[in-house]
């Protein structure tokens, strides 16, 4: 799964790295920037915070701040679930995800993200990080503000870790490469067929990634911490 990752960027490098013609309005921007104005780097980003997101569309693309995890209504439950991830193989059978997923495709620009190993009955939290990038593209699907929710909000797509980190854990978010980004947030590209090949090519894309993990502090297990040695790695950690 992913339910913590980092995204510590400038607006410009995200500008840039997705062609992008605009920034978000101030009032957006005025929830993930500090007092001086310049971008809050979450070193530790959790479920239900705000965070840049690139939301696909037909022929374009937007830059925004949405929120980690979407909130649905399931019958028979009083509140509705927050869901952060979905699965990618499964993500176009599923009534919550089947929309989104050919209309509404987004990347989340992340430095990396934690994942959590069980030895013992303890468990050791991991960064991880691709050595190809420096900022990844988190594949996402994006969704409006509705009854459940008064603000775009967005799950990661997860699958099954590649060999390199199934030691972690047994699942790990897809991450859209260079070459298949404009696919992926060109949602012109509706066709169920077409777009089950594309999320298969980049899962493949992912599972080739050289990766880089290693221990870092337990602090991170708790969400408010924020502090940038949440990706500092233990000593003799990194592999």
């Amino acid at each position: 799964m992913c339910g913590r990752f980092t995204q510590s960027v400038s607006l410009q490098d995200v500008i840039d790295k997705y062609r992008l013609r605009g920034a978000p309005s101030s009032e957006e921007i005025a929830q993930i920037t500090d007092i001086d104005g310049g971008l809050r780097a979450n070193y530790n980003l959790a479920p239900t915070e705000a965070a840049l997101a690139v939301l696909g569309g037909k022929g374009s693309r937007v830059l925004a701040v949405a929120h980690f995890g979407h909130p649905v209504a399931f019958r028979g439950q009083p509140t509705p679930k927050l869901l952060i991830n979905a699965r990618a193989e499964t993500v176009l059978s599923k009534p919550a995800f089947i929309r989104s997923a050919r209309l509404h495709r987004a990347a989340v620009p992340a430095n990396g993200y934690f994942e959590w190993m069980k030895e013992g009955g303890a468990k050791v939290p991991f960064f991880i990080h691709s050595t190809d990038e420096e900022i990844v593209s988190l594949a996402a699907l994006w969704f409006a503000p509705d009854a459940n929710s008064g603000v775009e909000n967005f799950a990661i797509l997860t699958q099954d870790a590649s060999p390199q980190l199934a030691r972690i854990h047994d699942r790990m978010p897809v991450m859209v490469g260079p070459g298949l980004l404009e696919a992926w947030l060109d949602t012109s590209l509706t066709d169920k067929a077409l777009v089950t090949e594309l999320i298969e090519a980049v899962q493949a894309e992912t599972a080739a990634r050289t990766m880089e993990s290693y221990a870092v502090t337990k602090a991170v297990s708790k969400a408010e911490f924020k502090s940038p040695r949440a990706i500092e790695p233990l000593a003799g950690q990194a592999q």
